[in-house]
């Protein structure tokens, strides 16, 4: 794994305690999984009124500032014959949060919504991406996708 793979680990930690803090300044119990742990998402919040458990998955897009796009992705193919779903194929968190460069604000979708999203197609296309290019992912322009959120500022 490259260098540009472990500094987006490394972005994707910080803006996952970012939104882990912005949750506790609002009264939430908050723990931050964070990345290559056993889990199936990034954060948990209780909430303080109601002691219900929501999870989160977050998502540090470097790229959506400049494309106008987000990439959601589903799997990872090694070759023609292997495929495993990752992702939005996999999750359990109940929200997807969406967090840009130079933008404080984290846009928050319920993971129901991000998947209807999908079977509705209202991504423009797939495109491959990540390291070697293993990846595959949804691409949204970033509107259909804020336009759906929560913000979280």
């Amino acid at each position: 794994m490259g260098a540009t793979f472990w500094s987006d680990i490394d972005q994707s930690k910080i803006k996952e305690n970012e939104f882990g803090s912005k949750l506790r300044s609002k009264g939430y119990k908050v723990t931050v999984v964070g990345y290559m742990e056993t889990t199936p998402y990034d954060v948990a919040a209780i909430n303080p009124k109601t002691n219900r458990t929501t999870t989160f998955e977050v998502k540090y897009d470097k790229m959506a500032s400049k494309t106008g796009n987000i990439a959601v992705e589903y799997c990872k193919i090694r070759d023609e014959e292997e495929s495993t779903p990752t992702g939005i194929s996999t999750t359990q968190a109940d929200y997807w949060v969406f967090s840009f460069p130079g933008d404080p604000t984290f846009y928050t979708v319920p993971t129901t919504t991000l998947k209807s999203l999908i079977s509705e197609r209202k991504y423009m296309r797939t495109v491959s991406g990540g390291d070697n290019y293993w990846s595959r992912m949804y691409l949204f322009p970033k509107q259909t996708i804020t336009s759906n959120a929560t913000q979280v500022k």
